[in-house]
């Protein structure tokens, strides 16, 4: 991938061609999985995404001597597009379900090092959080216990059970969104 990346970087076409052949099935993938398949832009959304990493890689932005992975630097130039797009489209969730697993063909385009640095990510953002908060979010999606069985473990309402998970979430996806980190509820699964 190296010798690919400084051929665009000097402006060889048939390298953008190589790379585009390589990598354009997964793109597609990723790009249907999260606006939908039937969504009339994907193709459109897929050339806006080559557009914009051959124009990275012309421009030097992507350094393959640092040990980042081309795909997981592609990867991340996709979701970017994905969440312009649904800027674009006025819509307040860039998820259609935040809920939703990843595409089996989508787990080779993020590198174990970005997973890596997602959970180790998550885990500093709740240890920041205030005791009351962490053992909330801890019960919840780690102990798996429900809202009634939280109330009664801890001696709160359910009521202030649900407002302090809601709370705690709204804490870690502003830093999600200030971070760049794609969607914490994917975040929560993986760890």
């Amino acid at each position: 991938m190296v010798e690919i990346v400084r051929r665009i970087r000097d402006g060889d076409h048939e390298a953008e061609q190589e790379l585009a052949v390589q990598i354009s099935q997964k793109i597609y993938v990723v790009v249907c999985h999260r606006i939908g398949k039937d969504n009339e832009d994907c193709e459109d959304l897929v050339q806006e995404i080559f557009l914009a990493t051959f124009e990275s890689l012309r421009a030097g932005k992507f350094n393959p001597e640092l040990g980042k992975p081309l795909h997981s630097y592609i990867y991340g130039i996709t979701l970017n597009k994905i969440r312009d797009y649904y800027k674009h489209q006025d819509r307040k969730e860039f998820l259609r379900d935040d809920t939703a697993e990843e595409p089996v063909d989508n787990t080779e385009m993020e590198s174990d090092v970005e997973k890596e640095e997602r959970r180790q990510w998550l885990r500093n953002g709740i240890s920041n959080l205030k005791d009351k908060y962490r053992r909330v979010l801890f019960l919840r999606y780690y102990e798996e216990l429900s809202i009634d069985e939280i109330s009664e473990k801890i001696g709160i309402p359910k009521r202030r059970v649900s407002e302090r998970i809601n709370y705690a979430i709204q804490l870690l996806k502003k830093e999600c969104k200030n971070l760049r980190v794609f969607s914490i509820f994917w975040t929560l699964s993986i760890i």
